[in-house]
């Protein structure tokens, strides 16, 4: 503005300069100091018109271009007042987000050490489990052998009882028709001796007892006909004394049958003979 002014000012200077030197007898003469033609004047009037003009209008110009620059340079605060309002929020969730980031690594130390307690515990469990089933593994394999055993022993002692029994058998067999003897089988390992030839009043009269084995190394006598006679608890012992001796069996038979036929003749019956 002050540039503008100064050019104005010094164009109207140098006009009036001019009309001086063109007509310097007038400058004299006329009551302006000048003595400047009108239509000078109103040349330097128009300059100065137009100086002012231009002058308000750059003013307006100005005073336009700096409330446009104030209201944008308003927007921009408003924007980055908006901007700072949502880095502010921004801040406080990531704020929130740093501390529940803290919140989840306490909580993930206190998981890793649950699941490392729980792994050792697990661990722990596992080897217990394992010696647990190494020990049934060893009892089951003893129980086994154990079994084997007392099946190998039960099979020696059915071997032992049949061969028994076969004995007896061919025992019966050999002395069946001399004695008057007739041998059947009352039950498993159990026979029945009958004897006849006993009564000579009546030779087809049955005595007869069951042998049986009360276990593998002795016998017992039951179910005597008609009775039994008094002499039956001292034979039965007399044959487990040694139940294995080859003259055992024939012995307790003899003494058996001599026992019934005591029995005959104590009921009076004639002595047969035999």
């Amino acid at each position: 503005l002050q540039h503008l002014s100064i050019s104005v000012l010094r164009g109207a200077m140098a006009i009036l300069s001019t009309t001086v030197e063109a007509s310097p007898e007038k400058c004299e003469l006329s009551p302006v100091p000048a003595s400047v033609p009108l239509q000078r004047l109103d040349r330097v009037e128009e300059v100065l018109a137009d100086a002012r003009a231009r002058t308000s209008q750059w003013r307006k110009d100005r005073l336009y271009a700096a409330r446009a620059d104030a209201q944008r340079n308003l927007r921009e605060l408003e924007r980055e007042t908006a901007m700072l309002g949502d880095l502010r929020d921004q801040l406080t969730g990531l704020r929130s987000l740093e501390e529940a980031a803290a919140q989840v690594c306490s909580g993930g130390e206190r998981l890793s050490e649950a699941l490392r307690s729980s792994a050792q515990a697990a661990s722990t469990r596992a080897a217990a489990v394992a010696k647990a089933w190494d020990d049934v593994e060893q009892v089951r394999a003893t129980r086994l052998q154990e079994l084997h055993r007392a099946e190998e022993a039960l099979s020696a002692q059915r071997r032992a009882a049949d061969e028994r029994a076969a004995e007896v058998e061919n025992f019966f067999s050999l002395y069946q028709d001399r004695l008057g003897l007739r041998i059947t089988r009352a039950a498993p390992q159990v026979v029945r001796v009958a004897f006849t030839l006993l009564d000579a009043a009546a030779p087809d009269r049955e005595f007869s007892f069951e042998l049986g084995l009360a276990d593998t190394k002795a016998y017992r006598v039951c179910a005597c006909s008609p009775r039994d006679p008094p002499q039956l608890g001292e034979l039965v012992e007399s044959l487990n004394v040694d139940p294995s001796s080859p003259s055992a069996l024939p012995a307790f038979v003899c003494g058996m049958r001599r026992a019934f036929r005591e029995l005959v003749s104590a009921a009076g019956a004639p002595r047969g003979g035999a």
